[in-house]
């Protein structure tokens, strides 16, 4: 963990807060960071949300 800190050049209070399943303050730019130090590929996907009739809004 220290190391991907380290990579991140961020805080450990930081990176905790961006594992942390609660926080609802994250931004994509640092969970993409994190993806990038661990070497993981990403796929953004968007659609539009379905009404409660299962039809797209």
């Amino acid at each position: 963990k220290r190391e991907i800190i380290r990579r991140l050049g961020t805080s450990a209070a930081q990176f905790y807060r961006l594992l942390d399943q609660t926080n609802e303050r994250k931004s994509v730019d640092r969970l993409l960071a994190l993806l990038q130090v661990l070497d993981c590929d990403v796929e953004l996907r968007v659609r539009a949300r379905k009404t409660a009739r299962g039809r797209a809004a």
